[in-house]
């Protein structure tokens, strides 16, 4: 008898140890994979749900497709991996509906990324990809519907945030991006339409990391049918771009809203205010409302080399040039689309270029621009925005 339970006794080692987990499991929950290299992918053995999956400090330059199977989280992250050059897609293939927040930081070396497996990630709330190394975010993502919040922070080489980019998180609550490097006069190019977005949420931009003419045209997609940012913090240094920035505080200003941007531990500095590069906003302001745009603006924001904040300076020389400098139209995308609205009755009209937009006319000028909710067109018969399928030629 007693053979038999010394018999017994090494079988159940034998497969306890069969079937141990190559990673460090914890009692709180967790689980650690630590150390592999490229011939420990994939990691068969631990398969099961953790609250929280940290792949950290290992060794392999890549990760696969299909790389660990079996394993579930609601908390997965990818951080501290020097080596690690590239994720594959379907990387985390069977699960990713589990995940709500997911984390990849400090993996300085990581360039590649499958940006479009995050739309399998369909429970996801929170993203965060801190110091990593890849140097662009492509454009037309496909996000999870239930995105809140998109961090990325000190990714040193990220150089492009190409068009569209968010474009698909529509409940989106709070984005935030910085990495240029300033000690090298780095830039991000942001291209138009770059942080267009179509959340309808109150939701948050915060931009640092571009020296220069790095913000494109429109890059804050509103001139074509985005979504306004309800509150921006942006830190640079460049000329405030009116092609930019011009139709944007427009927009909010005919909106009755009375705050965008906050200069709270940054401000947006103008790299020169002497010449007319910078004048449209100065006049604008005055033309409209001067302490309405200075709420928009925010305070102690858009900074001159010498006179300090632009709408806040009482410095004669600069409020010499800048009453000396030509007034310019607005840029709307259209400048005679209302020259056909004679009807004093009619004060709207469509974008012809955009079914999801429209103009506001008097006087058979262009006074201003507005676009419909995400998922309606404007209705011309009704001049009210109304459902695509009320409205045949804007349908496709």
């Amino acid at each position: 008898m007693g053979k038999i339970y010394v018999i017994l006794a090494i079988l159940s080692t034998f497969l306890s140890n069969s079937y141990a987990c190559s990673c460090l499991e914890y009692p709180t929950g967790s689980l650690e994979c630590v150390g592999k290299t490229n011939d420990d992918l994939p990691i068969t053995d631990c398969a099961g749900f953790y609250d929280r999956i940290v792949i950290y400090a290992n060794v392999f330059t890549e990760i696969p497709a299909h790389s660990f199977p079996g394993m579930e989280t609601t908390n997965l992250n990818i951080h501290g991996n020097s080596d690690l050059l590239s994720i594959s897609s379907k990387f985390w293939d069977g699960s990713e509906r589990l995940v709500k927040t997911y984390a990849s930081n400090g993996n300085v070396a990581l360039k590649t990324f499958p940006f479009d497996d995050f739309q399998h990630f369909t429970n996801l709330e929170t993203i965060e990809m801190h110091g990593n190394g890849f140097e662009m975010i492509p454009g037309n993502i496909k996000w999870p519907s239930k995105l809140r919040e998109i961090g990325m922070e000190s990714n040193w080489e990220l150089t492009l945030i190409q068009s569209h980019a968010f474009s698909s998180a529509t409940g989106l609550t709070k984005l935030y991006i910085n990495g240029a490097n300033w000690d090298d006069n780095g830039e991000i190019i942001v291209e138009s339409n770059g942080f267009h977005t179509t959340s309808t949420n109150y939701k948050t931009l915060e931009f640092q990391g571009n020296y220069g003419k790095a913000l494109r045209a429109n890059a804050y997609g509103n001139v074509d049918g985005g979504q306004l940012w309800d509150e921006m913090k942006i830190t640079t240094i460049d000329d405030f771009p009116e092609d930019v920035y011009r139709l944007l505080l427009k927009s909010h200003f005919d909106k009755g809203h009375t705050s965008l941007f906050t200069a709270t531990g940054g401000a947006t500095r103008v790299i020169s205010c002497d010449s007319c590069d910078i004048a449209w906003l100065y006049k604008d302001a005055r033309k409209f409302n001067l302490d309405r745009y200075k709420s928009l603006v925010g305070e102690h924001n858009v900074v001159c080399p010498n006179y300090g904040p632009l709408l806040e300076s009482n410095d004669p020389e600069l409020i010499a040039l800048m009453n000396s400098c030509p007034d310019t139209p607005m840029p709307w995308p259209c400048q005679n689309c209302c020259e056909d609205v004679a009807d004093p009755f009619q004060d709207t009209t469509p974008d012809l270029d955009n079914c999801n937009c429209y103009y506001y006319c008097s006087g058979q000028m262009v006074k201003g621009y507005k676009c419909c909710a995400p998922g309606l067109v404007y209705n011309p018969a009704l001049s009210t925005c109304d459902w695509p399928y009320n409205v045949p030629e804007c349908q496709a």
